[in-house]
């Protein structure tokens, strides 16, 4: 009887993580993304922007371009576009993230027509409240809003 007891108590942990969409991504074999992962891939990893798609095109995004997002364990955010960095609060849910009290730096960079400008639209649309569709692949991430598509990979994962 303890033992079916145990399982029930596993099942409702592990449903609260799918719903808090806390788990509904990690990899049972361990984490994959970062040694310091924590109840969510997201977190704790410094994601670094490798491609973006959106209305401009579809661009790869080189290294050079120093463009990245980390994730602490209440959602608040932090990176660089490109251009500018910034901090916000995000917050999750099951249908996926938003961010908001959003705070900028105002460097003066010119535009490019290409990656950086794309980047930092892409940064854009995900920095302005709307609902981003997470989705999690091992050391890949994958932020999509209704006009684009990021796509991160976990720092040192050589993707």
């Amino acid at each position: 009887m303890g033992r079916g007891r145990g399982y029930g108590s596993s099942a409702v942990i592990l449903l609260l993580c799918l719903v808090l969409g806390g788990c509904a991504h990690q990899r049972a074999a361990g984490p994959v993304a970062t040694p310091r992962h924590g109840g969510d891939g997201l977190v704790g990893v410094h994601w670094r922007l490798r491609e973006v798609a959106g209305p401009a095109g579809a661009f790869a995004v080189p290294a050079s371009l120093d463009s990245w997002l980390e994730v602490t364990s209440r959602y608040a955010m932090s990176g660089r576009d490109g251009c500018n960095t910034f901090t916000a609060a995000g917050h999750r849910s099951a249908q996926g993230f938003t961010a908001s009290d959003v705070t900028e730096t105002a460097n003066g960079c010119l535009s490019d027509h290409g990656v950086l400008d794309a980047a930092r639209s892409g940064f854009s649309s995900v920095l302005n409240g709307q609902l981003t569709r997470v989705q999690l692949s091992g050391p890949q991430l994958r932020l999509t809003t209704r006009k684009c598509t990021l796509v991160f990979a976990a720092a040192g994962s050589g993707r």
